[in-house]
């Protein structure tokens, strides 16, 4: 078990790995990852990672949108960070 006390940030390939059916292995680590991590309260996940998971989920794994829309909603329990990133920079030159 993962004991955590700051934020974990899950990006898109975890959330992947943890639905791949090869290799099983990187798949049971992906999927004891996101458990510790829900478990702890402590995951989080950018909005960037929300579309990426989806796309690549519906698209590559040919799974219907509604799964994918169920995953989205597990997924949210996640602390969400928005990618604002760009915007700050772009305010801090002027544009």
């Amino acid at each position: 078990m993962i004991c955590m006390k700051d934020r974990v940030f899950l990006d898109t390939d975890i959330f992947l790995y943890a639905h791949d059916k090869n290799p099983p292995k990187k798949r049971d680590i992906a999927r004891d990852l996101i458990f510790d991590v829900y478990k702890a309260g402590s995951g989080a996940v950018s909005t960037q990672v929300l579309a990426e998971f989806f796309q690549t989920y519906v698209v590559k794994f040919t799974m219907p949108s509604i799964s994918g829309i169920r995953e989205l909603h597990f997924m949210s329990q996640c602390r969400i960070i928005e990618q604002t990133l760009f915007r700050r920079s772009e305010q801090r030159s002027g544009n």
